[in-house]
């Protein structure tokens, strides 16, 4: 009886080491899992049976944020071009000689001020021929009344005489334009451009020789889609941006709208003005542009960072009930980081804005709070 007691216990010893030394040996999961086992068995008797370890939550961790509701000015964009608020080209109404040019390439001139001179001697030869008819018809015509009233001339003759004293008047009158016209003045205070004659060169009638810019003011013409027809209203407020001035822009006011809506396009022309004291824009630069209207409009916001490119349209997933929900969206203005949805995300529904490259539609979902889960990430020992 002793003998089996010793034997036994010996055997009893052998088991507790040979456990000891196999825990030392697995690895610390398979380890813990041992141990639940263990005490379940110290707990429930040999009879019981290992409860499993409850599973981590599941679905694809996202970050997600809600859409905000936003108070805005109605707003829309347009292109456009600046255009000058007074422009000519300075050309010769009769053909001539070019024999004076008052002007320097860029120079801005007056009002009125002489700005090109053509050759006019024949002119003034012609004149001087035409004012000595004159002066003979004008002799002519006297004569005629006098005798007329002593019943020495007929009366054909005196209505001769008038007649040829028109005439005289007339041609002196119109030699008299011609050679107002060898000069040209500037109609309206300006920059002239680079001229296109040179002293002495013959210039016929009609040939542009300079132009003439008013650029203190400019204007800037640009088109608008007709369902915008409400929107646009004189006296509204544009900003005008151009690529030679980034991240500046220019205030204006829309003072035209075109009566006619252009029935290729379907467009309405709209002219707007801007004040150019510094002379920093151009006529011809393209501009973009900004118009304010009057109302305001409710809008939601969403990061563009939640925006997937889909083909030629844009998605989001929106969370909804622990599913990715993949949504199409009709997009508004785009700000910095941020958009505008016109349709397809209503206020505070939540949208995700990382992690959706591991997702489909109807994917389950875990929104993890970024903060958390960096504060909870084991820092790595260092080597």
């Amino acid at each position: 009886m002793r003998t089996s007691f010793i034997a036994l216990a010996a055997l009893a010893a052998i088991g507790a080491g040979a456990y000891g030394g196999l825990n030392d040996l697995l690895p610390s999961p398979v380890q813990g899992a041992f141990d639940k086992v263990a005490a379940a068995a110290g707990r429930s008797g040999s009879s019981a049976v290992a409860k499993p370890v409850q599973a981590e939550a599941t679905g694809v961790a996202v970050e997600a944020v809600a859409a905000k509701p936003e108070t805005v000015s109605a707003r829309f964009a347009a292109v456009g071009s600046l255009v000058s608020e007074e422009s000519v080209q300075l050309a010769a109404e009769q053909p001539g000689r070019l024999v004076s040019i008052n002007f320097t390439d860029g120079d801005r001139v007056a009002a009125n001020a002489p700005v090109l001179k053509f050759d006019d001697t024949l002119l003034m030869a012609e004149l001087q021929d035409l004012e000595a008819r004159l002066a003979l018809a004008e002799a002519n015509y006297k004569r005629a009344q006098s005798l007329s009233k002593s019943g020495y001339a007929t009366d054909t003759a005196r209505d001769q005489a008038i007649a040829d004293r028109a005439i005289a008047k007339a041609a002196v009158e119109l030699v008299k334009v011609r050679l107002g016209k060898t000069e040209i003045r500037a109609p309206f205070e300006g920059v002239v451009g680079f001229r296109l004659a040179s002293i002495g060169a013959y210039v016929p009638a009609g040939q542009p020789i300079v132009n003439l810019e008013s650029i203190d003011t400019l204007k800037v013409d640009f088109r608008v889609p007709e369902t915008r027809l409400a929107d646009v209203k004189i006296g509204l407020g544009v900003s005008v941006s151009v690529d030679a001035y980034p991240g500046r822009t220019f205030e204006g006011k829309i003072y035209a709208i075109d009566p006619l809506v252009d029935v290729n396009g379907r467009a309405l022309k709209v002219r707007a003005r801007l004040d150019n004291g510094e002379r920093l824009l151009r006529p011809g630069l393209f501009a973009r542009i900004d118009v304010t209207a009057d109302e305001t409009q409710s809008v939601v916001v969403i990061p563009e960072s939640a925006l997937v490119p889909r083909g030629s349209e844009n998605i989001v997933y929106r969370v909804r009930d622990g599913k990715a929900v993949e949504t199409p969206v009709r997009l508004g203005e785009r700000r910095v980081g941020e958009v505008e949805i016109v349709d397809g995300v209503a206020s505070d529904e939540m949208v995700v804005v990382a992690g959706q490259q591991r997702l489909r539609d109807g994917s389950a979902v875990r929104v993890v709070d970024p903060a958390r889960q960096a504060a909870a990430a084991p820092v790595k020992a260092a080597r």
